[in-house]
């Protein structure tokens, strides 16, 4: 029996504009603990800072991409990434207050949550369709989550 194919179109990530006062913060404590790191003997660690820090300013100027997201009789399609029904646990549609999203557990170490974008779709239908392949069980976010959307990614 095949299945129907859920697609829909969602952003990576719900973007929030950051202030030219975010980029100043983030600048004046990566300088101090570079600053820290150099006065400890530890120039390696201070460039590591500057690198992590100019990093992070790119990323949080990005705009997220508008990715094409699919459920098939294989697995889960979230642009050119695909999360095979054989290499992920469980599932949990959490409900949060900018829309839903899909949080999957992985059996993979590096990569054990996989947090999806489901706003435009019925959380009723996505339940119903995954619990056909992996089991349903609640989860929390995870914390790495909470954070960075607390900082505002």
């Amino acid at each position: 029996m095949k299945s129907d194919i859920m697609r829909w179109k969602a952003y990576e990530y719900n973007h929030r504009e950051k202030s030219s006062d975010w980029f100043w913060a983030v600048g004046i404590i990566a300088f101090s603990a570079a600053t820290a790191a150099i006065i400890f003997n530890n120039a390696i660690f201070a460039i590591f800072i500057i690198l992590s820090a100019f990093t992070l300013s790119m990323y949080a100027a990005r705009k997220p991409a508008l990715v094409n997201i699919e459920l098939n009789d294989k697995g889960v399609i979230v642009g050119k990434n695909i999360y095979f029904y054989q290499t992920l646990e469980k599932f949990w549609v959490a409900r949060k207050k900018w829309g839903n999203v899909i949080l999957l557990k992985s059996k993979k170490t590096l990569l054990p949550y996989v947090t999806i974008p489901a706003d435009q779709v019925d959380s009723e239908q996505i339940t119903k369709y995954l619990s056909r392949h992996i089991k349903e069980e609640e989860m929390n976010e995870p914390l790495t989550l909470t954070i960075m959307e607390y900082l505002g990614f």
